[in-house]
């Protein structure tokens, strides 16, 4: 698998963007993705974009079969966000980040999005803050009995 993606990402150069569908599109299965593939390029990065958390969606006014999973569509926001970050080759905040081939070759030519774009939303806790935390805890313990 590593042999095909360096072929498609570095020989090649083929692979534009990886976008992320969020799961809400996609239940019950996994999260699905979109590569967009792109011929004589001349650029020399991929645009990933995560759009599991900056989204909306809207419900068609008639059913469409075979679209997605209730017939939700991305309002047209979200469309126009996405176009300009894919136009534009746009780094935004927890929603998108252009790599350049040179660190997809880094990471062994991985293509996961979490890889590249950041969504975490919350503090990161160091290993010896959870040690004093629980010594705190357990001495606290040891007082009350």
């Amino acid at each position: 698998l590593q042999t095909l993606r360096k072929y498609l990402t570095v020989e090649k150069n083929y692979i534009d963007a990886i976008i992320s569908l969020p799961d809400e599109l996609s239940k019950p299965r996994p999260s699905d993705i979109i590569v967009v593939f792109r011929k004589n390029r001349s650029k020399d990065d991929i645009v990933f974009v995560d759009m599991s958390k900056n989204y909306e969606t809207s419900r068609l006014k008639h059913t469409v079969p075979g679209m997605f999973r209730r017939n939700l569509v991305f309002d047209s926001r979200t469309m126009y966000e996405l176009i300009d970050v894919l136009i534009k080759r746009k780094t935004v905040e927890m929603f998108s980040n252009v790599v350049d081939l040179e660190s997809v070759s880094e990471n062994e030519f991985s293509l996961s999005i979490s890889r590249y774009v950041d969504t975490f939303e919350g503090e990161f806790v160091t290993l010896r803050d959870l040690k004093y935390q629980k010594e705190e805890i357990d001495a606290n313990l040891k007082s009350k009995s």
